[in-house]
């Protein structure tokens, strides 16, 4: 069965009017169709909805209904256009009512199947009163601990002592340089640095190891120590 077919026999459907036969095929169809099943729904709720209006009373007023019937009634029989036109205009007006109120009845129906359930309130508790949730403070900032290096470094000449300093120059901070007084014939130098802060204290060990094997020919004593 197809859609059209199904749609023209929705009315007999819901009317009750078909047979076991004609019923079977229709609802076979439905159960796959879901635009069919809509439109069976939106019939439904039209169907509903005009039988309600059923025990409405007309929103007109008793004066303007008698000036209608007089104006019907006095209308000469030798203008007979006119009566006509005027039914014509009566029953045109009355197509639109009832159209707006179809319209308005479907937008009611759906709305109150699309709302969402509202949120419970306590009685006697105002959207004011209800917890506020404490803002969230945010995470403490991370301490970076930088330690303060001291290095003497002995060497059999200046020269090796002044590439000392290059060995850090990358890893420190402020570094300052003392030249030490000369001792059993060796040259010393100080170096008192701060290291970087992305740089860990053990990745200054590692230099100064380097630095002692690239330069052991005339490296004579190392000496280290770090604060805070």
């Amino acid at each position: 069965m197809t859609c059209d077919e199904a749609r023209a026999a929705l009315s007999a459907l819901l009317d009750g009017a078909l047979s076991l036969s004609e019923r079977a095929p229709v609802e076979a169809h439905l159960s796959s169709c879901a635009g069919c099943r809509r439109r069976r729904a939106e019939l439904a709720d039209l169907r509903s909805l005009l039988r309600s209006l059923e025990d409405v009373e007309p929103a007109v007023s008793p004066g303007l209904a008698k000036q209608i019937a007089k104006a019907v009634r006095g209308a000469p029989d030798r203008q007979p256009g006119r009566r006509a036109a005027a039914l014509v205009a009566i029953a045109t007006l009355l197509g639109v009512v009832l159209l707006l109120l179809w319209w308005a009845g479907i937008r009611l129906i759906r709305g109150s199947r699309s709302a969402k359930p509202a949120a419970p309130v306590v009685v006697g508790q105002t959207p004011t009163d209800r917890p506020v949730e404490p803002p969230v403070p945010p995470p403490p900032d991370p301490v970076v601990v930088v330690d303060i290096w001291e290095i003497e470094v002995w060497c059999d000449d200046p020269a090796s002592c002044g590439l000392a300093r290059l060995a850090f120059e990358d890893l420190a901070e402020d570094i300052a340089v003392e030249t030490l007084p000369e001792a059993d014939g060796l040259h010393g130098v100080r170096l008192t640095f701060r290291a970087g802060a992305r740089w860990a204290s053990g990745e200054v060990q590692k230099r100064l190891d380097r630095f002692r094997e690239d330069n052991a020919s005339t490296v004579r004593r190392v000496r280290s120590s770090t604060r805070r």
